[in-house]
């Protein structure tokens, strides 16, 4: 399972922002834990990007 949402935002006419996450879940990979066993269980990814835009 691969899960992707992407959310942009618009402040004003110079400054934008984008928020990314993704959660990833395959059962095949197996994740270390803590205690130092693994086993499956889902991945999470996020990003947060702010941009200024300048126009000549």
């Amino acid at each position: 399972m691969n899960f992707n949402s992407i959310i942009r935002l618009k402040v004003n006419k110079f400054i934008s922002t984008r928020i990314e996450t993704a959660l990833i879940y395959d059962e095949e990979v197996f994740i270390r834990q803590e205690d130092g066993t693994s086993r499956q269980a889902v991945q999470l990814q996020n990003l947060i990007n702010f941009g200024i835009s300048l126009d000549f």
